[in-house]
């Protein structure tokens, strides 16, 4: 049976070797503590799923390689998420701790967006 955590371990220490990142520097790329970068190191300890998502987005990997569930390092069609996906990673990790009133102007330009792009097809 596939141990997750030792396969996510060994994954996570190989793509911050190939990053070139200290475990400090990402750590702050991926908002999470240091002594967390560690322990994801370690094996002690799994990140949750937003953080896999912004772990993806610095090293350049899938999801499904960082966990173990594909041999695949990098998507053939793509090296990074799509820009809609890139979005939601966005509103999860800083958008949401906007005011209210900013919220809104975004939501109506992505809106205004998507109206403009459906009359053009």
């Amino acid at each position: 049976m596939l141990d997750i955590t030792k396969v996510f371990s060994h994954r996570f220490k190989e793509e911050l070797k190939r990053s070139g990142l200290s475990m400090a520097e990402l750590s702050r790329r991926i908002e999470v503590n240091k002594s967390t970068v560690s322990r994801y190191s370690e094996g002690s300890m799994l990140p949750n799923a937003p953080t896999i998502v912004s772990m993806c987005l610095v090293f350049g990997c899938t999801s499904d390689y960082l966990i173990g569930l594909s041999s695949i390092r990098v998507n053939d069609q793509s090296c990074s998420l799509s820009a809609s996906e890139e979005l939601f990673s966005l509103y999860e990790s800083r958008l949401r701790l906007l005011p209210q009133n900013r919220l809104d102007e975004i939501s109506s330009f992505i809106q205004f967006q998507i109206k403009k792009n459906q009359k053009n097809f």
